[in-house]
């Protein structure tokens, strides 16, 4: 008979702390959770405000001129 008991435990790596794991994944999950929320904010003070990096994002469209600019 096969059994998936053997195959759902996972290796320790040698030299692979717990603890040290453990503070660093959570760390990294409050960095992540801070960088979200950063730019949430962000995106909505700069929409509330009207003030945005490129006209692009306001929906503006360049001005229109006769003349073509050669790049």
């Amino acid at each position: 008979m096969c059994s998936t008991r053997g195959a759902l435990r996972l290796k320790r790596m040698p030299g692979m702390n717990d603890a040290a794991f453990r503070a660093y994944s959570i760390a990294c999950s409050i960095l992540v959770f801070k960088m979200f929320a950063s730019a949430m904010l962000k995106a909505a003070t700069r929409t509330r405000l009207k003030q945005f990096l490129n006209p692009g994002d306001a929906g503006a469209r360049p001005p229109v001129t006769g003349r073509r600019q050669s790049w």
